[in-house]
């Protein structure tokens, strides 16, 4: 086994460099993100600030991508990173926010578009206990995200 904790350990995805390993665990307590060293799991980071669920990482190992809340409303966040010396967290930046309940994504190493995968269940996924309220399934498809994000936070061409 890569690692075997009395924590619950889920959703782990292998860096697209193969050295780290993005996973869900609730070794601290709540349910958060954690990078660890791979093939061999030495060095741990919390990448997520607060909650998080579902990691996936950007095409380059620049960054883990997770959900998490911001304010009770689903968030896509991504965790800004480095691996050289030592891994490393930098930053913290919201990508999405909406009532959402998202639950696995990817992005397109060839053009940056994000897929994003929905259950079709209401409420954040974050909480302890409690029913979930099936909502409409909505599907969304978007294209060109980076420019589209930049355009709307006010960073010019």
């Amino acid at each position: 086994p890569y690692l075997q904790s009395e924590a619950a350990l889920s959703d782990p995805v292998v860096s697209p460099d193969g050295t780290h390993l993005a996973y869900e665990s609730n070794e601290g307590g709540a349910r958060a993100i954690y990078v660890r060293s791979f093939p061999e799991p030495r060095q741990q980071t919390r990448v997520s600030q607060g909650p998080g669920r579902t990691p996936f990482w950007a095409p380059d190992g620049s960054g883990v991508y997770y959900w998490g809340t911001a304010g009770g409303v689903d968030t896509l966040f991504i965790a800004r990173t480095r691996t050289e010396p030592t891994f490393q967290a930098l930053s913290t930046e919201v990508v999405l926010i909406g009532d959402y309940n998202g639950e696995e994504g990817d992005v397109n190493p060839a053009n940056g578009s994000l897929l994003l995968i929905f259950d079709g269940t209401g409420g954040t996924g974050l909480e302890d206990g409690g029913e979930e309220e099936r909502v409409e399934e909505r599907h969304f498809v978007v294209f060109n995200w980076f420019q589209e994000l930049r355009e709307r936070i006010g960073e010019g061409d």
